[in-house]
Protein backbone atom coordinates (compact mmCIF):
# COMPACT_ATOMS: atom_id res chain seq x y z
CA UNK A 1 0.00 0.00 0.00
CA UNK A 2 3.22 2.54 0.75
CA UNK A 3 4.83 1.42 -1.69
CA UNK A 4 1.87 2.12 -4.58
CA UNK A 5 1.27 5.55 -2.85
CA UNK A 6 4.58 6.37 -3.24
CA UNK A 7 4.79 5.56 -6.64
CA UNK A 8 1.26 7.33 -7.43
CA UNK A 9 2.85 10.87 -5.35
CA UNK A 10 5.75 10.78 -7.97
CA UNK A 11 3.52 10.21 -10.92
CA UNK A 12 1.42 12.62 -10.18
CA UNK A 13 4.64 15.21 -9.48
CA UNK A 14 5.97 14.29 -12.57
CA UNK A 15 2.68 13.94 -15.12
CA UNK A 16 1.03 16.77 -15.99
CA UNK A 17 -2.46 14.63 -17.26
CA UNK A 18 -1.65 12.82 -14.00
CA UNK A 19 -1.73 15.59 -12.18
CA UNK A 20 -4.33 17.26 -13.94
CA UNK A 21 -6.51 14.72 -12.57
CA UNK A 22 -5.30 14.48 -9.01
CA UNK A 23 -4.26 17.73 -7.87
CA UNK A 24 -7.24 18.00 -5.70
CA UNK A 25 -7.59 14.20 -4.50
CA UNK A 26 -7.84 13.96 -1.11
CA UNK A 27 -4.97 11.91 1.13
CA UNK A 28 -7.95 9.13 1.88
CA UNK A 29 -8.41 8.57 -1.71
CA UNK A 30 -4.92 8.57 -3.17
CA UNK A 31 -4.04 5.65 -0.21
CA UNK A 32 -6.26 3.30 -1.45
CA UNK A 33 -5.24 3.95 -5.18
CA UNK A 34 -3.70 0.62 -6.60
CA UNK A 35 -0.73 1.02 -9.07
CA UNK A 36 -0.03 -2.15 -11.43
CA UNK A 37 1.80 -3.21 -14.66
CA UNK A 38 1.18 -5.79 -16.63
CA UNK A 39 3.50 -7.63 -19.05
CA UNK A 40 2.85 -8.01 -22.86
CA UNK A 41 -0.67 -8.69 -23.53
CA UNK A 42 -1.51 -9.29 -19.86
CA UNK A 43 -4.03 -6.92 -19.26
CA UNK A 44 -7.48 -7.29 -20.87
CA UNK A 45 -11.37 -6.89 -19.71
CA UNK A 46 -13.96 -9.43 -20.95
CA UNK A 47 -16.92 -7.54 -23.63
CA UNK A 48 -20.17 -8.61 -20.66
CA UNK A 49 -17.68 -9.13 -17.51
CA UNK A 50 -19.15 -7.32 -14.75
CA UNK A 51 -16.38 -5.11 -13.00
CA UNK A 52 -16.04 -2.79 -9.93
CA UNK A 53 -12.96 -1.16 -10.46
CA UNK A 54 -12.96 2.10 -12.23
CA UNK A 55 -8.93 1.88 -14.68
CA UNK A 56 -6.88 4.87 -15.78
CA UNK A 57 -4.02 4.27 -18.10
CA UNK A 58 -0.84 5.75 -16.93
CA UNK A 59 1.98 3.63 -19.24
CA UNK A 60 1.17 1.56 -22.82
CA UNK A 61 -1.77 1.45 -25.14
CA UNK A 62 -4.63 -0.66 -25.21
CA UNK A 63 -7.39 -1.87 -27.70
CA UNK A 64 -11.16 -1.48 -27.07
CA UNK A 65 -13.48 -3.41 -29.21
CA UNK A 66 -16.58 -5.30 -29.66
CA UNK A 67 -17.32 -8.64 -30.55
CA UNK A 68 -20.14 -10.63 -32.06
CA UNK A 69 -21.60 -13.96 -30.81
CA UNK A 70 -19.75 -15.56 -33.96
CA UNK A 71 -16.44 -14.48 -32.67
CA UNK A 72 -16.01 -11.36 -35.39
CA UNK A 73 -14.70 -8.52 -33.75
CA UNK A 74 -14.02 -4.81 -34.63
CA UNK A 75 -12.00 -2.62 -32.81
CA UNK A 76 -13.37 0.58 -32.10
CA UNK A 77 -10.78 3.01 -30.52
CA UNK A 78 -7.48 2.47 -29.07
CA UNK A 79 -6.81 4.21 -25.30
CA UNK A 80 -3.64 5.22 -24.24
CA UNK A 81 -1.97 7.46 -21.24
CA UNK A 82 -4.71 9.11 -19.10
CA UNK A 83 -7.35 7.61 -20.63
CA UNK A 84 -9.96 5.65 -18.26
CA UNK A 85 -11.92 2.69 -18.38
CA UNK A 86 -15.44 1.52 -16.85
CA UNK A 87 -17.11 5.08 -16.17
CA UNK A 88 -19.77 3.99 -18.07
CA UNK A 89 -20.21 0.66 -16.60
CA UNK A 90 -19.36 1.37 -12.90
CA UNK A 91 -22.06 3.36 -11.64
CA UNK A 92 -24.47 1.08 -11.98
CA UNK A 93 -22.66 -2.36 -11.99
CA UNK A 94 -23.95 -2.97 -15.47
CA UNK A 95 -21.70 -5.22 -17.81
CA UNK A 96 -19.07 -3.83 -20.28
CA UNK A 97 -20.51 -3.09 -23.51
CA UNK A 98 -16.93 -3.66 -25.30
CA UNK A 99 -13.93 -5.33 -24.42
CA UNK A 100 -10.63 -4.55 -23.83
CA UNK A 101 -7.07 -5.70 -24.61
CA UNK A 102 -3.47 -4.40 -24.02
CA UNK A 103 -1.22 -3.61 -27.03
CA UNK A 104 2.51 -4.81 -25.32
CA UNK A 105 2.89 -3.83 -21.71
CA UNK A 106 0.36 -1.45 -19.65
CA UNK A 107 0.50 0.48 -16.14
CA UNK A 108 -2.52 1.56 -14.86
CA UNK A 109 -3.91 3.28 -11.82
CA UNK A 110 -6.73 0.82 -10.49
CA UNK A 111 -9.82 2.24 -7.53
CA UNK A 112 -12.05 0.38 -6.77
CA UNK A 113 -15.67 1.10 -6.88
CA UNK A 114 -16.95 2.32 -3.23
CA UNK A 115 -13.59 4.69 -3.71
CA UNK A 116 -14.26 6.36 -6.91
CA UNK A 117 -17.63 7.02 -6.28
CA UNK A 118 -16.50 8.47 -2.79
CA UNK A 119 -13.89 10.38 -4.40
CA UNK A 120 -16.62 11.95 -6.73
CA UNK A 121 -18.36 12.82 -4.09
CA UNK A 122 -15.71 14.31 -2.43
CA UNK A 123 -13.56 16.33 -5.03
CA UNK A 124 -14.84 18.80 -7.23
CA UNK A 125 -12.31 18.89 -9.46
CA UNK A 126 -11.90 15.52 -10.78
CA UNK A 127 -15.68 15.56 -10.97
CA UNK A 128 -15.63 18.61 -13.44
CA UNK A 129 -12.62 16.98 -15.11
CA UNK A 130 -14.67 13.75 -15.89
CA UNK A 131 -17.92 15.75 -17.06
CA UNK A 132 -15.70 17.64 -19.53
CA UNK A 133 -13.32 14.68 -20.87
CA UNK A 134 -16.71 12.69 -21.10
CA UNK A 135 -18.72 15.78 -23.16
CA UNK A 136 -15.72 15.69 -25.68
CA UNK A 137 -16.09 11.73 -25.96
CA UNK A 138 -18.96 11.59 -26.54
CA UNK A 139 -19.23 14.56 -28.66
CA UNK A 140 -16.27 13.44 -30.77
CA UNK A 141 -17.82 10.40 -31.58
CA UNK A 142 -20.69 12.06 -32.54
CA UNK A 143 -18.98 14.05 -35.28
CA UNK A 144 -17.15 11.19 -36.09
CA UNK A 145 -20.47 9.17 -36.86
CA UNK A 146 -21.85 11.90 -38.93
CA UNK A 147 -19.13 12.44 -41.09
CA UNK A 148 -18.70 8.52 -41.42
CA UNK A 149 -22.26 8.30 -42.35
CA UNK A 150 -22.74 11.37 -44.99
CA UNK A 151 -18.93 11.50 -46.90
CA UNK A 152 -18.08 8.81 -48.87
CA UNK A 153 -14.50 6.78 -47.39
CA UNK A 154 -12.15 8.74 -50.13
CA UNK A 155 -13.23 11.96 -49.24
CA UNK A 156 -12.92 11.30 -45.48
CA UNK A 157 -9.25 9.60 -45.79
CA UNK A 158 -8.37 12.94 -47.96
CA UNK A 159 -9.69 15.20 -45.62
CA UNK A 160 -7.56 13.58 -42.92
CA UNK A 161 -4.39 13.62 -44.78
CA UNK A 162 -5.12 17.25 -45.58
CA UNK A 163 -5.94 17.93 -42.15
CA UNK A 164 -2.74 16.28 -40.11
CA UNK A 165 -0.35 16.57 -42.81
CA UNK A 166 -1.17 20.50 -42.89
CA UNK A 167 -0.35 20.56 -38.82
CA UNK A 168 2.86 17.50 -39.91
CA UNK A 169 4.74 19.18 -42.30
CA UNK A 170 8.01 18.07 -42.20
CA UNK A 171 7.57 15.07 -39.71
CA UNK A 172 4.42 13.56 -41.81
CA UNK A 173 1.52 11.67 -40.38
CA UNK A 174 2.30 8.17 -38.90
CA UNK A 175 0.53 5.77 -40.98
CA UNK A 176 -1.26 3.07 -38.77
CA UNK A 177 -4.61 1.78 -41.06
CA UNK A 178 -6.06 -0.11 -38.01
CA UNK A 179 -6.53 3.50 -36.09
CA UNK A 180 -7.87 5.30 -39.57
CA UNK A 181 -9.61 2.30 -39.91
CA UNK A 182 -11.16 3.04 -36.72
CA UNK A 183 -11.77 6.01 -37.11
CA UNK A 184 -13.47 6.22 -40.91
CA UNK A 185 -15.96 3.33 -39.06
CA UNK A 186 -14.01 0.76 -41.67
CA UNK A 187 -12.08 -2.15 -41.53
CA UNK A 188 -8.03 -1.49 -42.13
CA UNK A 189 -8.06 -3.04 -45.86
CA UNK A 190 -10.47 -0.81 -46.62
CA UNK A 191 -8.64 2.69 -45.51
CA UNK A 192 -5.25 0.86 -46.74
CA UNK A 193 -6.79 0.61 -50.46
CA UNK A 194 -7.14 4.79 -50.36
CA UNK A 195 -3.95 5.10 -49.43
CA UNK A 196 -2.38 3.30 -52.00
CA UNK A 197 -4.45 4.71 -54.74
CA UNK A 198 -2.96 8.47 -53.89
CA UNK A 199 0.42 6.93 -53.16
CA UNK A 200 -0.13 4.99 -56.60
CA UNK A 201 -1.41 9.11 -57.94
CA UNK A 202 1.83 10.76 -56.39
CA UNK A 203 -0.56 12.95 -54.73
CA UNK A 204 1.46 11.25 -51.37
CA UNK A 205 4.55 9.29 -50.50
CA UNK A 206 4.89 6.88 -47.26
CA UNK A 207 8.77 7.11 -46.04
CA UNK A 208 9.53 4.91 -42.91
CA UNK A 209 5.81 3.97 -42.07
CA UNK A 210 5.00 7.86 -42.22
CA UNK A 211 2.62 9.77 -45.14
CA UNK A 212 3.87 12.62 -46.71
CA UNK A 213 1.72 14.81 -48.86
CA UNK A 214 3.48 15.64 -52.40
CA UNK A 215 1.02 17.51 -54.14
CA UNK A 216 -1.98 19.53 -51.95
CA UNK A 217 -3.49 20.82 -54.38
CA UNK A 218 -3.78 17.22 -56.24
CA UNK A 219 -5.53 16.18 -53.27
CA UNK A 220 -7.47 18.37 -52.57
CA UNK A 221 -9.23 17.96 -56.29
CA UNK A 222 -8.96 14.34 -55.60
CA UNK A 223 -11.10 14.58 -52.14
CA UNK A 224 -13.88 16.11 -54.48
CA UNK A 225 -14.03 13.43 -57.08
CA UNK A 226 -16.96 10.78 -56.19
Amino acid sequence: MKGDLNELLELIEKDCTIYTMFKQCPYEILRKVRVRHYGQGRFRLSQGGISDTFYIIIKGTVGIYVESEHGKRYTITTYEKGDYIGELEIFRRAPYVSGVEAKGAVSVLEIDRDVFLEWIHMDRNFNEYMMQTMCDTSYNMCRNMAENILYPLKQRVCQYVIENGDKNKNSGIPLHTETLGVQMAVTPRSASRVIKLLKEKGIISIKKGRIFIEDREALIREKDIK
